[in-house]
């Protein structure tokens, strides 16, 4: 028996261990709310904090301590992870049926509640559906769509003249044939042409439910996911803008559950075979039925976007990681099947998909660290979000069951991959958020599932609910700073619909319109004949001269003598800098800048105003 002295010195450390333990994890805890806080300050406020907080040393320092919490408290962490995973979830589930399965498989109150979730969404995404202007690259689908209801060709539309403009748009057709069918529902506006947006919307919040809980095996925190999904303003502009992001989101994340389900196969059920039976098994131990869902599926997100062709990269380095870790001949094998495979089509392939899927590439020639920005920028403050995303590479430590941490890792994987090319490989003038928008839903998943981990660590209610509830405030924060953006318009979004009307109300037989990215739809109505020339573009990225010189614009002046000037405000870069000091200058304003905010500048001129330049 140890002595009674031995004894109080082993009691006097351990509490010395739990109480310096105890006051790192509420040091943690504090950490965490404030930088949860921080996403509430207003958005110039945090533009200027991101320029401090992401440079290395304090994003580091954040990764640090989440790495450090999970670590010391992974005990803790492992029990939660247990019960995480058994809370109400006690099978895979099986998506591949929507009937007795899932009635079965998930309790009636959760599909009541994604019930309400779905409608819900359908009246956020579709309030005020019709109450902007189009604007960018809407237009293409529009007159994509009104050609292809028109002709059942993927030409453009040219509504001026009222017939094909001959020039082919092939881009993203399925998303172009479902809005062809909402305008043979509904008509031409501004409303059927985002719906099939706001439906994909609503589509991708039924779905996140099922996915989430696929790969997590948790109803209640899929739920909570699904909520966060809801609402986030970045996928709700989306949701709100026809554009073929908006049907991505669903696609992939539909085809990221088929992957992994046709991946996965089934679980051995003959253990007397021979071995080359069972080398045979190995080999084509793929779910055939998911195999082939997530062909045809594969098949239109190609179609939709080439972006989402990082999933099957995604897939491959999957089926390497898990064939290193767990040491098991399946997945081996299943590699040089799909190798194998690979080599059998790769002549089949048309030379057409290779050169798409290569134009984007620079092979490090490139570097745009702004994806691992935004891709972390939501549900948290951004350096908040990274050090939980990172943190989820740190549970794969302490997974109670190997088809769990095989789950987690596949999209950890698809995370790191968007990550590592589109920071070295990608070449996408503008480095926008919505190149990588359809992979975000695994990192905003995964931020997520770490978060709670580390709340139900702490094995109290009212942190867990507090927890909770600054999830949810902190993605409704989200929403309520920008739904004024999302519902009456951005900073500088022109309303051409107004000023164009001008143009058509004083329009004369021989006015000529000079005009930056005509928006023909809202000049529907002037004489077809109408001279029409573009003051040209400057591409997206560059610093480069207009093409349509100044030289040339002060020829076509004299030559038709009256008529009109237009762009719009933010696009003013593209006119040739001396073309907009002349007309600024010389003709009469009719809208835009000190006249009224439809950020479209329009100039009324006739011969008596055309005066010979004075440029240096």
């Amino acid at each position: 028996m140890p002595s009674p002295k031995k004894t109080t010195q082993k009691k006097d450390t351990v509490t010395k261990e739990n109480g310096l333990l105890l006051f790192f994890n509420y040091f943690y805890l504090i950490f965490l709310g404030a930088g949860i806080a921080a996403g509430f300050l207003p958005t110039r406020i945090l533009k200027d904090l991101d320029k401090i907080t992401w440079t290395y040393p304090a994003t580091l320092t954040a990764v640090f301590l989440t790495w450090v919490f999970l670590f010391l408290n992974r005990k803790a962490v492992s029990e939660v992870l247990a019960e995480f995973f058994s809370s109400s979830l006690k099978k895979p589930m099986a998506l591949c049926s929507f009937t007795e399965k899932l009635k079965n498989a998930v309790p009636p109150k959760y599909i009541l509640a994604v019930c309400i979730l779905i409608i819900a969404a359908f009246l956020i995404f579709s309030f005020r559906l019709d109450g902007l202007d189009f604007w960018d690259d809407e237009f293409l689908v529009l007159k994509a769509a009104k050609g292809y209801q028109e002709t059942g060709t993927y030409v453009s539309w040219d509504f001026i003249k009222n017939a094909p403009s001959h020039k082919e748009y092939t881009r993203a057709w399925p998303h172009t044939i479902l809005v062809a069918q909402s305008f043979k529902l509904f008509g031409v506006s501004e409303w059927s042409t985002r719906l099939v947006s706001a439906v994909s919307g609503c589509v991708f919040i039924g779905i996140s439910f099922f996915v989430c809980a696929y790969f997590t095996q948790n109803f209640l925190f899929s739920l909570f996911v699904s909520i966060v999904f809801l609402l986030n303003p970045d996928f709700m502009r989306y949701w709100r803008y026809s554009r073929m992001y908006a049907l991505l989101l669903p696609t992939f994340c539909i085809w990221a559950f088929l992957v992994h389900k046709a991946t996965e196969g089934f679980p051995r059920k003959k253990e007397n075979e021979s071995p080359k039976q069972s080398l045979i098994a190995d080999c084509l131990n793929f779910n055939w039925l998911y195999a082939g869902l997530s062909f045809i599926v594969l098949y239109f997100a190609y179609h939709i976007h080439i972006n989402s062709m990082v999933l099957p990269l995604a897939a491959i380095i999957y089926l390497l990681i898990v064939a290193v870790m767990e040491k098991k001949r399946k997945y081996t094998l299943r590699l040089i099947t799909i190798g194998i495979a690979s080599l059998i089509i790769f002549p089949f392939i048309p030379e057409k998909v290779f050169t798409n899927l290569t134009h984007y590439m620079l092979f490090f020639k490139a570097y745009n660290p702004i994806y691992f920005q935004l891709i972390v920028q939501r549900p948290f403050y951004s350096l908040i979000s990274l050090s939980l995303l990172t943190g989820s590479v740190i549970l794969l430590l302490y997974m109670p069951s190997e088809q769990l941490r095989r789950k987690i890792l596949f999209c950890i994987i698809i995370v790191l991959t968007t990550i590592v090319f589109f920071v070295y490989f990608a070449n996408f003038s503008g480095n926008h958020y919505r190149f990588i928008s359809h992979t975000v839903p695994f990192a905003i998943l995964l931020v997520c599932f770490v978060y709670f981990i580390i709340l139900k660590t702490f094995r109290n209610r009212f942190i867990l609910v507090a927890g909770v509830a600054m999830l949810l405030l902190a993605q409704a924060g989200n929403f309520f700073k920008l739904q004024n953006a999302l519902y009456h318009g951005a900073l500088l979004q022109p309303v051409p619909s107004v000023a164009y009307q001008t143009v058509k109300d004083h329009l004369n037989p021989k006015d000529v319109i000079f005009i930056q990215g005509l928006k023909d739809y809202y000049m529907a109505g002037i004489p077809p004949n109408t001279p029409i020339i573009s003051l040209g573009y400057v591409k997206q990225g560059t610093s480069g001269p207009s093409s349509y010189r100044f030289e040339q614009f002060f020829n076509d002046l004299v030559t038709n003598r009256q008529g009109w000037v237009i762009w719009e405000k933010y696009k003013e870069r593209h006119v040739d800098p001396k073309v907009a000091a002349y007309v600024k200058t010389l003709f009469k304003k009719y809208h835009g800048q000190g006249v009224d905010d439809t950020e479209v500048e329009v100039f009324y001129f006739d011969e008596s105003m055309i005066k010979k330049p004075n440029f240096k």
